[in-house]
């Protein structure tokens, strides 16, 4: 019991040099892995404002149409983001695991019994792409454009009618198809399609920084709980051991005294033999003399 008390508390205190030494693998193994993302995150940021482009250069086309096409472009881009960064950083969650278990594989070898029966089992959990995860939000874009455009247009034409947004009339279903009698109002394309790749750079920046963001807070709970439950666990079995231990020693002292004791009943024992026997041997000797 000694022995195997002392052996937790070198396995403690590997334990403490392990983890300092894991953290820098750790952080490399994050680098790599928010590196990867991030190019692949500027690959498709590019690709969109090339998409976005090529959407803008018919002047004749309906607004409505374009609006469509960049809703569904974007949400088609948001979606292939989100499905790759899940998949990205499920790998890294794997990854990080097989690291911490290389960290204990010595320590956890030398008591695998007492920690498999503790339940112990390491992991990481990242919340990524849940819940704070930026969305496009293109309708929107379309009608803040639209009414700047509208505000500015007045402005310089000092009109004093009041007219409707372009947002209340653009989504009609005969909006542009040859009604003569209603309005004709322009937009500027090229304003739309700026305000397009800058919501596009906004979009991909929020996606860096959240991605960063959760990594850095899932990684250092994820750490902190993994050193502390596996401290817990050791801790725990040392707890046992010293309890067993001082328990052996309560009994070994209770035996120890019973021990004692029967030597003395047996040298007690021997004792009464052996004058049993001399007395035995006087009644003899006695007996003789009388019949002599």
């Amino acid at each position: 019991l000694r022995q195997n008390i002392h052996q937790i508390e070198e396995s403690l205190q590997l334990l403490q040099l392990n983890q300092a030494q894991v953290s820098g693998e750790i952080k490399h193994e994050i680098e790599l892995a928010l590196t990867s993302a991030n190019h692949f995150l500027r690959q498709q940021q590019d690709a969109l404002k090339v998409q976005l482009a090529a959407l803008f250069q018919d002047d004749s086309e309906p607004l409505s149409e374009i609006r469509t096409r960049c809703e569904t472009l974007l949400q088609t881009a948001q979606n292939t983001i989100s499905r790759d960064f899940t998949l990205r950083f499920a790998e890294l969650e794997s990854t990080l695991c097989r690291v911490l278990t290389d960290v204990i594989r010595p320590i956890e070898q030398q008591v695998k019994m007492e920690l498999s029966e503790s339940g112990f089992r390491p992991g990481f959990h990242f919340p990524v792409f849940h819940g704070v995860v930026p969305h496009f939000n293109t309708r929107q874009l379309f009608s803040e454009v639209i009414s700047r455009q509208e505000a500015t247009d007045e402005q310089s034409t000092r009109l004093g009618v009041v007219r409707e947004t372009f947002s209340r009339w653009l989504n009609q279903p005969d909006w542009g198809r040859g009604n003569e009698k209603s309005p004709t109002e322009t937009v500027d394309y090229s304003v739309l399609q700026r305000a397009l790749s800058a919501e596009v750079d906004l979009y991909c920046q929020q996606m860096a920084k959240v991605l960063a963001e959760q990594v850095d807070e899932s990684v250092t709970a994820g750490m902190n709980t993994f050193f502390a439950e596996f401290a817990s666990c050791l801790t725990e079995l040392q707890t046992r051991l010293r309890e067993s231990l001082a328990l052996r020693q309560q009994n070994e002292s209770v035996v120890r005294l019973m021990q004692q004791q029967l030597q003395q009943t047996v040298m007690t024992h021997g004792w009464i033999y052996t004058d049993a026997q001399l007395l035995r041997d006087d009644i003899q000797t006695l007996f003789t003399a009388e019949r002599y």
